[in-house]
């Protein structure tokens, strides 16, 4: 509750030990259920050696007491490191696309993706303390990434101060907070609109259906996807006033189990989340679907009605994102048992049936029933132990943080005078230091640097004696994790005698000394340029600008000899894999097969392919682009002398250069970048029946039965 509110209006979650009647409790949620997408090649050979852990409990025939669970504190830990750890692949190579070994590669996270957040009052937001130097507005920034507002978007309230939520929401949006609406009905008498209150003193169901449902669709509309999820309706369990009016004579305000409708389960219910879900499709937003609600945590009673809500509105086939958790506690749950590691995971697991996730909505843990804030600082720990890691979880939003603007007085974090309480010093330690992914080291022999990084936003930078380049990459994988390639100054820099042309655009002498002629030497074909900065190069330039088209090509005239054609792509139209894909002939021979810049690197991103050692004679070298999907497109062509240094014999794979790096005469390297990679097995499953693989038996037999099959594509990954 918002400063000001009477604790009649809202009440917290009650402790076990408490004297306050169940229906002067109250909270706030969201949640959802991140949809996965169809399985391809690639997520297929990454899953082959990924483990998966599934908790499935008992039926909820008997929900008198939490599921059964024997976590502790080290198993916590270690769930964690399984569920939101992701491995992360630095690849550092020069503009040739030569590894480099020994380069210096700093990780430093910025945002987690899971959310941690707080309920923010609008009032003190906005009016009481508009300068972002204010501590209340410095430590929203500093310790949140989700904000949901306290009040605010409640019906009434919104309905009667719109431009105060509009700003409030304007100002987190502004700086990057997910949002979460709470809520669309709650059925609490301030949150009522007059209209509405005399139309359920009167019975008028009709006009509170309409006036409900109407509502639904304007708040939900209002803010679009700039609202992330909404609680639907709050409290179902415990507020019976709206369905009063609607089933009079139905509900029994003083018992609703004993009414003869349950608003947990009522039509009316079915009907309210009907429309949400029929609003976001209808205007085709990425909006979730939450429910929300008290003691669903702590009491045997209201565990036994949320899992009666959520059965039934699966039974009516509506969708339900996220399973709102409120947990307003107190030191132990209605048994008398104090929290910990397994009865905190116990109550996760009696929702963990439901296909929605699971986020606590309203922590917080006032009351005189704790010792004191060490004991408190305590179980806030094994709280947020044990909901980062466990795989349904993934929201810890508290009921506010600093006494001054808290409904109770008794914020986890901030005494009024800005002293600092024990769980804060823990929370701290968790999200910012060992949940924190801050590492360096150098890269290998092939080029590679390693490192299990929390999922979220992360800063690679790579240095060498040349420069630093930094990069942004997301993990969000805990299996399949992220592989990066930077590409900086380093190894062997291409020859200045090099002939190259800067296709579909202007001449320009790169950051290694290339001249670069503006376009040239072209039949047929359009250009298209962009003033986007491009990532992984130095030479932006180079990939703004392009020549594309169904089919065309490039003609140079050289001296007879050997030469290494260079590549340079750079997808800055398309946004989504699979939207260009094409084909590259070098002297009409196909070099590079369906390539998918996109795929390969993303928007925006250099990405170099070198056609080694072709020979060049008397006629002059033709280098050809095929459209397969939409059009074709090159942003740069170079072409250098071969190199004249030993190195072992490769094996042309539809433009990669297999080769063996272990000198077991066994190609490990598919791909021909140094080192030995998930993307070699994904190549090696790709081309397991080319006529190259299946007539090099001896250089891909990796299980040695003088076959190449399935089974060599394993023994490929077991290497990994």
């Amino acid at each position: 509750m918002e400063k000001g509110e009477s604790a009649g209006n809202s009440a917290g979650e009650e402790s076990p030990s408490t004297d306050r009647s169940r229906d002067e409790s109250r909270d706030r949620t969201a949640g959802r259920s991140p949809i996965g997408e169809p399985v391809n090649r690639r997520d297929y050979l990454r899953a082959i050696g990924a483990t998966g852990v599934a908790g499935v409990v008992g039926s909820l025939a008997s929900t008198t007491a939490t599921a059964q669970s024997t976590l502790d504190e080290a198993a916590a830990d270690e769930r964690i490191h399984e569920n939101q750890t992701g491995p992360l692949t630095v690849e550092v190579v020069d503009q040739d696309g030569t590894a480099i070994s020994g380069a210096s590669v700093d990780v430093e996270m910025q945002e987690h993706d899971f959310v941690f957040g707080t309920c923010v009052n609008a009032g003190a937001l906005i009016d009481q303390y508009d300068d972002d130097e204010h501590p209340y507005r410095e430590n929203i920034l500093e310790l949140f990434n989700t904000a949901v507002l306290e009040n605010i978007h409640k019906w009434a309230v919104w309905e009667g101060n719109q431009s105060l939520a509009d700003e409030t929401v304007d100002w987190l949006a502004a700086h990057d907070f997910r949002i979460r609406g709470h809520t669309c009905i709650w059925g609490v008498d301030y949150t009522i609109p007059g209209d509405v209150q005399t139309a359920i003193d009167d019975g008028d169901a009709a006009t509170i259906r309409e006036r409900s449902l109407q509502h639904i669709e304007d708040i939900i509309t209002h803010y679009g996807e700039t609202v992330q999820e909404w609680d639907v309706v709050n409290e179902a369990l415990h507020r019976g006033i709206i369905h009063d009016g609607v089933y009079p004579g139905q509900i029994d305000l003083d018992d609703l189990e004993r009414g003869e409708v349950q608003p947990w389960r009522s039509p009316l219910l079915a009907d309210w989340h009907a429309q949400a879900e029929s609003v976001i499709d209808e205007h085709d937003l990425d909006v979730e679907i939450c429910t929300n609600d008290y003691n669903t945590m702590t009491w045997s009673y209201a565990r036994s009605r949320y899992a009666e809500q959520l059965e039934f509105l699966e039974g009516e086939g509506l969708r339900v994102d996220g399973i709102g958790l409120q947990a307003h506690i107190g030191p132990t749950i209605d048994s008398g048992e104090q929290w910990s590691f397994d009865v905190i995971d116990g109550v996760f697991e009696h929702y963990a049936q439901f296909d929605a996730a699971q986020r606590i909505t309203e922590f917080d843990m006032a009351g005189d029933d704790w010792t004191g804030h060490e004991q408190r600082a305590e179980v806030f720990r094994q709280f947020l132990k044990t909901a980062y890691g466990h795989p349904n979880v993934d929201e810890f939003v508290m009921w506010g943080f600093w006494d001054n603007a808290h409904w109770l007085d008794e914020a986890p974090f901030f005494e009024e005078d800005w002293t600092e309480k024990p769980a804060l010093d823990v929370y701290r330690d968790l999200v910012f230091d060992e949940w924190w992914t801050s590492e360096s080291g150098t890269t290998d022999a092939s080029g590679t640097y390693t490192v299990d990084a929390f999922l979220g936003d992360h800063e690679v930078t790579v240095t060498t004696d040349e420069e630093s380049v930094t990069q942004t990459v997301s993990v969000t994988d805990s299996s399949a994790g992220q592989e990066l390639t930077v590409t900086v100054a380093g190894g062997e820099t291409t020859p200045t005698d090099a002939t190259a042309v800067n296709a579909g655009g202007e001449g320009h002498e790169s950051a290694d000394g290339v001249t670069y002629v503006a376009d040239e030497g072209y039949s047929t074909g359009s250009t298209y340029a962009t003033s986007d900065p491009i990532t992984g190069t130095d030479d932006d330039i180079l990939y703004q600008s392009e020549r594309y088209g169904e089919a065309f090509s490039y003609e140079f005239d050289l001296e007879p000899g050997t030469y290494d054609v260079q590549l340079h792509f750079a997808e800055i139209f398309h946004e989504a894999d699979g939207e260009r894909v094409f084909d590259v002939l070098v002297d009409g021979a196909t070099a590079i097969s369906d390539l998918d810049i996109h795929a390969e690197v993303g928007h925006d991103t250099a990405l170099v392919r070198t056609v080694e050692d072709v020979s060049v004679a008397d006629e002059p070298l033709a280098v050809s682009f095929d459209a397969v999907v939409d059009n074709a497109k090159v942003s740069a062509i170079t072409i250098v002398p071969a190199s004249t240094d030993e190195e072992s014999e490769r094996i042309e794979l539809n433009g990669y250069h297999s080769q063996d790096t272990t000198g077991d005469g066994l190609y490990n390297d598919i791909t021909g970048d140094g080192r030995t990679s998930f993307q070699d097995v994904v190549t090696f499953f790709e081309h397991l029946e080319s006529e190259t693989v299946q007539s090099n038996v001896e250089a891909f037999d990796f299980t040695g039965d003088g076959q190449v099959g399935f089974a060599d594509l394993i023994a490929l990954f077991e290497q990994i």
